[in-house]
């Protein structure tokens, strides 16, 4: 889960190895040797010949990789759960907070939601007409940065005081 939306990757048990359950003959170890990408078995050389006898796998070990598939497939289904829930309640807090809409005005504090600039805090420095983005003035990386935001991306403090920088704060960032 990333920004609040979930993508499925696939995370390999047993990265390039396949199971089979068979009887060995010399016709199936010849076509499982012609699959591509098939590098070779698991296993001891048989005396003098080109064959490598595969090591079986215990039927322990197999019904252990096949618990743990469906152990992650049902906490996949619980992640996806939880994701829409968290999803739904977002959206009613942003309408909420779009119907109590304060007034916008330089000097209030805001805190970032969303972005590479999440957690930070800052303040309003600039409202260009016509645009939907505010100016922030916020301390990164030990300079004061001045950077463009959406409503969707801050919040309002509690406390909106007006933001007083002090004299050691550098008001453009130096380049």
């Amino acid at each position: 889960m990333k920004d609040g939306s979930i993508s499925t990757a696939t995370r390999r048990l047993h990265s390039g190895c396949v199971f089979l359950r068979c009887v060995l003959t010399r016709r199936i170890h010849d076509a499982v040797k012609r699959v591509r990408r098939v590098r070779g078995f698991f296993g001891k050389r048989v005396d003098f010949y080109d064959v490598i006898m595969p090591t079986p796998v215990p039927n322990e070990d197999i019904e252990g990789m096949r618990k743990k598939i469906r152990e992650e497939e049902i906490d996949l289904e619980r992640l996806k759960e939880l994701s829409k829930e968290e999803m739904k309640m977002k959206l009613a807090e942003m309408e909420a907070a779009s119907q109590q809409d304060p007034l916008i005005t330089l000097g209030s504090n805001i805190r970032v939601l969303h972005g590479p600039y999440a957690n930070f805090e800052g303040c309003i420095t600039g409202l260009p007409d016509g645009s939907k983005e505010v100016e922030v003035s916020l301390m990164a990386f030990g300079e004061l940065q001045k950077v463009y935001f959406r409503p969707e991306h801050w919040n309002w403090h509690l406390d909106a005081k007006a933001f007083k920088p002090d004299s050691s704060m550098k008001m453009e960032p130096e380049l």
